[in-house]
């Protein structure tokens, strides 16, 4: 009976789904722990089945064919029970050894297919590969079932029930899966609660797009690929990473606004070099909306939100960051993040096959910020166990490098995530916008600004 439970899917969930069909690439995401040690593999599959028993919306699958004339309208998540079977698959790999900078390319290439279809699978994919004394664990989320900061909570929860089950902590029996734990994010009409001055707001900042487009970042990329990605990983070590923050204080900020001043530093000169393009610059930052009581819930609860400065402004960090710290009160106070999500409230009683067509229309360009800088924050797989080295454990074996994958969009992005007093940076891009050389300088370049 169990296979015959379905939910519905959210408007969000909905429209990142269309929006994949709609524009020929996948809306997937990889989350890549590096773990050197001996790991054994049927607790693996133990744990990942457990870890998918307390997460039942990445044991479905997306319908719209199911029994009711809500059908015209939405799709459904239809749960399928499931177990680490269905998603785990583990390969060798003998390949020499291949310099730091060409990992994720070498791994892209061979092993990392981003390509899921949730209309027949489950969205999410295990997959295992081995080398001499360690094995690379990469973990692929499709976005319209859960977000990044849900796919790290996912593997978090799989470390901790590897580690119960490998020391026998593990309370046992069948647990049926917890449809409450299943979230959708809070979607109110645009018109509640509305005020003149707030929905002048809203329309300044949705209007600045169309008024004051943005300035991409210059770069020639291979036109010949068609859909290949290309991502490029660093790795700031803690001293640097103590500096970085102690700068962040000198300048009385926080990491994340000391990060954005960054990006638009970084993008000034990288263009001035390049062709001395003036204009202005947007850089795309993610914005959580978990209500507390949802902070360990997986959905699609992440939001985003676009800040913008001209060319001719950006100089001194002192003077960017007292412009970014009144952008971020005008966004904060006027509720952007929110009013971005419940805008699809209209979408709601629009049949399936109208929403198809104007997801067909393709809306991405025009809404393109020059780069996106997803922070993911620090992240702590297990807490309660770490080697001598501070790194999180798995059994005896230990997590060495957790590197996340965003999303591949027609604009750069660099996420980052800090681990084990690491900062972790990753640039994502497809090759035809960016390559492979590019990329490489690009992510330097914001380091070295970053840095110094």
């Amino acid at each position: 009976m169990t296979d015959q439970i379905i939910f519905p899917a959210s408007i969000v969930d909905e429209s990142a789904y269309l929006l994949e069909k709609s524009a020929k690439y996948p809306l997937t995401f990889h989350i890549i722990l590096t773990i050197d040690g001996e790991v054994k593999s049927k607790i693996i599959r133990e744990a990942l089945t457990a870890s998918l028993a307390l997460h039942p919306k990445l044991q479905c699958i997306l319908t719209k064919n199911y029994p009711s004339t809500k059908s015209w309208f939405r799709y459904c998540w239809k749960y399928l029970n499931i177990d680490s079977r269905d998603i785990l698959t583990e390969t060798e790999d003998t390949e020499p050894e291949y310099g730091s900078r060409e990992v994720l390319s070498y791994f892209m290439k061979n092993h990392f297919s981003p390509y899921l279809d949730i209309s027949r699978h489950p969205p999410l994919r295990v997959k295992i590969i081995k080398q001499k004394g360690r094995i690379i664990m990469v973990f692929l989320f499709h976005h319209a079932a859960v977000d990044g900061l849900s796919g790290l909570m996912f593997v978090q929860s799989f470390v901790q029930n590897y580690e119960k089950i490998f020391y026998h902590q593990n309370e046992g029996g069948y647990r049926p899966p917890d449809f409450k734990s299943i979230s959708r994010p809070e979607i109110n009409s645009p018109f509640c609660g509305f005020s003149l001055p707030n929905f002048y707001n809203n329309l300044k900042y949705a209007s600045e797009f169309m008024l004051q487009p943005p300035t991409p970042i210059i770069t020639e990329g291979d036109k010949k690929s068609d859909g290949d990605a290309i991502a490029v990983c660093r790795e700031i070590p803690p001293d640097q990473y103590i500096k970085i923050r102690a700068d962040a204080k000198k300048y009385r900020t926080t990491l994340n606004h000391y990060l954005l001043s960054t990006a638009f530093l970084t993008i000034k000169k990288w263009n001035q070099e390049a062709a001395n393009r003036a204009g202005r610059i947007y850089v795309n930052v993610s914005v959580n909306l978990r209500s507390p009581k949802e902070s360990h819930i997986l959905g699609n609860l992440l939001s985003g939100v676009n800040i913008s400065l001209k060319t001719d402004s950006i100089n001194h960090r002192k003077e960017i960051l007292s412009m970014l710290r009144k952008k971020w009160i005008f966004l904060k106070d006027n509720m952007i993040a929110q009013k971005t999500i419940d805008f699809s409230w209209f979408l709601r009683p629009i049949p399936l096959g109208i929403k198809k067509i104007i997801s067909n229309i393709n809306l991405m360009r025009p809404f393109s910020p020059s780069i996106a800088l997803p922070n993911l924050g620090v992240y702590s797989p297990n807490p309660t166990h770490r080697d001598e080295n501070g790194y999180h454990c798995l059994g005896p074996a230990c997590i060495t490098k957790v590197i996340p994958l965003t999303l591949i969009l027609p604009w750069p992005q660099i996420a980052l995530l800090i681990y084990n007093e690491r900062m972790i940076f990753n640039l994502t891009a497809f090759r035809s916008h960016v390559s492979q050389k590019e990329a490489d300088k690009l992510l330097d370049c914001f380091i070295r600004q970053l840095t110094d």
